[in-house]
């Protein structure tokens, strides 16, 4: 017997599917970004106003963090990415359970409130680089102290579920993902193959 199908809300945390917790469409729909916080998508301006009530405070709190990258907590976060890439699956764990904890603190200060359940799965599932832990927001972070632009972080084109922040961290990433894991129970399979096989579960 098929094992029932996994929730889609990984997708929709992911932006690849619609946000809003009545629908969750992907692969039939086009979905747009938020504008506030760039993370979450919408498959329609209906299906984002009926969810702004529940989303607003994280998404203000997401783009003030982007808009006021001075604070503290933000040069944590940017002093936690390692200076080149790495394939030290610990060191990376590890860096990544730091920077989310960071990030947590800084959004919790700004709402003035613990993060909910949702907010915080919302923020510790943020898509980051492979191999340095980078994400979207502190790539743009980055580009905009330097005065340069961010071009965002780039999937890989077999799983479209693993990011790099660029053409050369992927050369460093590849093998990590391409490899078979080191989980017995994965078989011989890649995160990649195993990426692809939960995505059309969802």
């Amino acid at each position: 017997m098929d094992s029932p199908p996994l929730s889609p809300t990984p997708m929709a945390i992911m932006g690849q599917a619609c946000h809003y917790q009545s629908c969750f469409k992907s692969d039939t729909v086009l979905l747009s970004r938020c504008g506030g916080c760039r993370r979450v998508a919408y498959c329609s301006t209906e299906c984002q106003k009926l969810d702004w009530s529940l989303h607003k405070p994280l998404c203000k709190t997401i783009a003030k963090i982007e808009t006021r990258h001075s604070i503290t907590g933000v040069t944590t976060l940017l002093m936690l990415i390692p200076r080149h890439p790495t394939t030290d699956v610990k060191l990376l764990h590890d860096l990544t359970e730091d920077q989310i904890a960071g990030y947590k603190a800084v959004c919790e200060f700004l709402l003035n409130r613990p993060l909910t359940k949702g907010e915080y799965t919302l923020i510790g599932a943020d898509r980051r680089c492979l191999v340095c832990t980078r994400t979207d927001q502190l790539m743009r972070i980055e580009a905009a102290a330097n005065g340069t632009t961010s071009q965002g972080l780039i999937p890989c084109p077999g799983c479209n579920f693993t990011f790099c922040c660029s053409s050369a961290h992927w050369e460093a990433a590849s093998a990590l993902h391409h490899a078979p894991c080191e989980d017995s129970r994965a078989g011989p399979r890649s995160q990649c193959e195993l990426n692809v096989e939960l995505h059309a579960q969802l």
